[in-house]
């Protein structure tokens, strides 16, 4: 279920960007399709990729918010496997006495959360090893997309305490993938770090009623 005053303001977001706002009897039928199939903090999440990607000057239907939020479990598998991989090789290139900075953030929250810290997983000693290491990265991998965190939880992510005197040599690890976007959960109330002040009182002029 999606909030209505909520919904009522990011729509009044697209209508200002898209400059063909959806009439009442459109707006109910989005917010009764919609609310079906995603929650509040996801439908903050589609409509911000929205408002980032949609070039059309037709409004998106439907079935554009819900292709957003979908990641299949084809897809899925392939991006978990190329985040394994890249996990792997960062193990040998970067090694323990640096930082990883994975462009993907799921892989360092899935090193710190689930699998010891950095440190421990540069302890592999054999490829043996090393491959059951990356299939339980993996495992960790589709099920932290899949539930999603909270921006909170990604902060916290610290991957190496190695160093007590210095800090350690950071090295930048690019995916070769789309990252996949983590659904924010128990955000809603955040709402004010997506839409400023100013934006908000303006849109409020324009909330859409369900």
């Amino acid at each position: 279920m999606i909030d209505e005053n909520i919904f009522g303001l990011k729509i009044a977001e697209l209508d200002e960007i898209i400059g063909t706002p959806l009439s009442n009897t459109s707006v109910t039928t989005y917010y009764r399709i919609l609310s079906k199939n995603m929650n509040t903090d996801e439908f903050i999440e589609v409509v911000d990729k929205l408002l980032e990607s949609w070039s059309y000057s037709y409004y998106p239907k439907p079935a554009h918010f819900l292709e957003l939020l979908k990641l299949d479990d084809d897809t899925l598998e392939d991006i978990s496997t190329k985040a394994s991989i890249t996990f792997a090789n960062a193990i040998e290139s970067v090694g323990k006495y640096s930082v990883p900075e994975f462009e993907d953030k799921t892989i360092s929250y899935v090193i710190d959360k689930f699998l010891g810290g950095w440190v421990e997983c540069c302890k592999v000693e054999n490829y043996d090893k090393l491959y059951w290491l990356k299939d339980n990265f993996k495992k960790h991998y589709k099920r932290v997309v899949k539930n999603g965190v909270t921006s909170n939880e990604l902060g916290d992510v610290k991957l190496l305490d190695y160093y007590k005197n210095e800090e350690p040599r950071k090295v930048k690890v690019k995916s070769d993938y789309k990252v996949p976007l983590l659904v924010k959960k128990n955000e809603s109330v955040l709402l004010d770090n997506k839409v400023n002040n100013t934006i908000k009182n303006k849109l409020q002029m324009s909330y859409k009623r369900i």
